[in-house]
């Protein structure tokens, strides 16, 4: 059995909340892409 662990994200919470669903699941899925760890600006 495999355990995902999945943390709060304020930037997630807000867009779903606004009903932006698919920009928060994108928002997410970038998140989990290596690749993509570098564009971060924090």
């Amino acid at each position: 059995m495999i355990f995902i662990a999945t943390l709060n994200n304020p930037t997630i919470d807000m867009l779903r909340k606004l009903g932006l669903t698919g920009m928060a699941s994108a928002y997410q899925e970038l998140e989990t892409q290596i690749e993509a760890r570098h564009l971060r600006a924090w």
